[in-house]
């Protein structure tokens, strides 16, 4: 009988990574993850804003970081400003 706390494939919950979380995981070394059997952790922060977002198995007492979801937004919204206004200056050269 399934648990009737578990929840369906593919639902969020609150313990979701971040946007970006991916790629600091994929930049960390297999060989610096800990074993399953060793106790040491990981803790991982915001790069931008040093807010602590979670603890993983790694190396002892290591640090890795990634982007929070509100300075991840406020990044992808800076990178589409300096977007447009590329574009737009590129097009004011044309004319």
């Amino acid at each position: 009988m399934p648990d009737p706390n578990d929840k369906p494939t593919g639902a969020a919950d609150e313990t979701e990574e971040p946007k970006g979380a991916a790629d600091a995981e994929q930049q960390t070394d297999a060989s610096e993850k800990g074993d399953a059997g060793d106790a040491s952790l990981m803790y991982v922060v915001c790069s931008k804003c040093h807010k602590f977002l979670e603890v993983r198995p790694g190396p002892i007492e290591a640090m890795t970081h990634t982007y929070c979801d509100e300075c991840y937004a406020e990044m992808m919204t800076e990178i589409e400003q300096v977007l447009k206004s590329k574009k737009k200056k590129k097009r004011e050269e044309q004319d």
